[in-house]
């Protein structure tokens, strides 16, 4: 098991390695030949179920071109817009329902499934880079900021309360909170 005071916690490591396996244009099966697991179970922990033993988890960060899981998470944050993937799942659920449109019509449009839409808008890692990186258009927005902005604009008094508690989780130094 991990110590929080020396490793990141899991769901970190599970949106490091989706947001790092995406950028180096790996697939799910790829990283799972390279630490002797399957595709699936790689799948699972990208989705947040503790499936991958420690042993499989800590030859990720070699992947990676990192020696401790700490430095893949750093990576991974250092390569990560600023926007924590509560801010973007919060803006998706208000701008859809805003515009009318369900969950299935935003996932037929980003290529994704219902149900990761809707895990997603839930605060799990359900939504890879490539399928996030899709919204900002569906909303006439340029950017996944402008998206965000355009969701603070219309609905302060939601999001204040979501900046306040992002700003109480992220003095706690809680690993990774971007997606």
């Amino acid at each position: 098991m991990f110590e929080p005071s020396q490793n990141p916690d899991r769901d970190a490591i599970a949106a490091s390695l989706r947001y790092l396996r995406e950028d180096a244009g790996l697939t799910q099966a790829e990283v799972a030949n390279a630490i002797g697991a399957v595709q699936a179970a790689v799948n699972d922990f990208e989705n947040g179920k503790p499936v991958l033993g420690k042993d499989k988890i800590d030859r990720l960060p070699a992947m990676f071109g990192c020696e401790s899981l700490q430095e893949m998470v750093n990576k991974a944050n250092a390569l990560t817009p600023v926007l924590d993937r509560d801010a973007i799942a919060a803006s998706l659920r208000y701008l859809r329902k805003n515009e009318g449109l369900t969950q299935a019509e935003v996932a037929n449009a980003i290529g994704a499934v219902q149900a990761a839409v809707n895990d997603f808008e839930n605060g799990k890692p359900a939504l890879g880079k490539d399928k996030i990186d899709r919204l900002p258009a569906l909303f006439g927005c340029e950017s996944l900021q402008d998206m965000v902005d355009k969701a603070r604009e219309s609905a302060p008094a939601q999001y204040s309360h979501r900046d306040a508690v992002r700003t109480r989780v992220e003095k706690k130094g809680a690993g990774l909170h971007n997606f």
